[in-house]
């Protein structure tokens, strides 16, 4: 791991999409990597997806890795 580096792993109750963002705020945090699983384009209208709402809505940059 490249030193200043240092990835987190946090378990918290509620919708995936709000507590990651909250999180990010609250830490101030400048660039999250998530994955993206693939959806069709009907689940991801009717389920939505954390990814794409993390990648709309965190205000820093966010590195999405293909599954």
């Amino acid at each position: 791991m490249p030193e200043g580096v240092h990835p987190v792993l946090k378990v918290y109750e509620g919708s995936p999409a709000e507590m990651i963002i909250r999180y990010i705020r609250k830490k101030e945090i400048d660039l999250v990597v998530m994955s993206a699983h693939h959806r069709s384009r009907m689940n991801e209208f009717l389920l939505g997806s954390v990814s794409a709402r993390v990648a709309e809505r965190a205000g820093c940059s966010v590195m999405l890795l293909k599954n």
